[in-house]
Order: C-alpha cells, then sequence, then structure tokens
C-alpha cells in the first residue's frame, strides 16, 4: 500500500457490470488508488469532463453511449489515457481500439 505522503492518482471506471466494479474498485483502492465509478457512458462522459481523472478504465459496451463514443467524444478536449476493457474482441473491435483507445486494452475474465 502507498504511504499517504505519495500522489494518489484518479482513475475513473465507466463499467456497468457491478461485480466488476467492486472488483476493480477494492484492488484499486488498495493499492492508493482514489476510485470513482459509473455505470454508464452518458454519466462517464460527465464525471471524465468534471473530474479530470488520470487515466480512464473503460468497458466498450456500455447502457446510454458506448465506450467507443465515449473516447470520441472526449479525445479532443481531454488528454486523459484510456484503459478499454472488454469480453470481446475480434479483428475488428481490435482495430477500432487501436485508432480511438491509444493506451491499450485489456480482456475481462
Amino acid at each position: 500500500m502507498r504511504s499517504s505522503f505519495e500522489f494518489m492518482a484518479k482513475l475513473l471506471i465507466i463499467e456497468d457490470e457491478p461485480r466488476m466494479v467492486s472488483g476493480l474498485r477494492d484492488n484499486f483502492e488498495y493499492e492508493g488508488y482514489e476510485v470513482i465509478t459509473v455505470e454508464d457512458g452518458s454519466e462517464g462522459l460527465k464525471r471524465a469532463l468534471s473530474e479530470v481523472p488520470d487515466l480512464i478504465l473503460l468497458d466498450v459496451m456500455l447502457p446510454k453511449i458506448s465506450g467507443f463514443d465515449v473516447c470520441l467524444n472526449l479525445r479532443v478536449p481531454n488528454k486523459t489515457p484510456f484503459l478499454a476493457s472488454t469480453d470481446w474482441v475480434t479483428l475488428k473491435t481490435a482495430n477500432s481500439l487501436a485508432w480511438l483507445i491509444d493506451s491499450g486494452y485489456v480482456l475481462q475474465p
């Protein structure tokens, strides 16, 4: 666990699966991150602009606004790196993620 004197990075998790959110939040908070969670793309977009996180962990398939659309809306006004989280990756999806999310992606279990 990080000491209280170290910088606490702010992480925004945009994920609609409650068990995934719980596991991610618990692990990142244990490591000393300040964690903000939201359940849909629309709220994620708002919070990304208002909270200015250091990293956004973004589910690709979200209600209201997809993870792809969140990326498209945030790329210009925001320099925050994205890490996409998905449980489905096809060649087409991987290519879409490559140009949208320059920080990469991880597969969900």
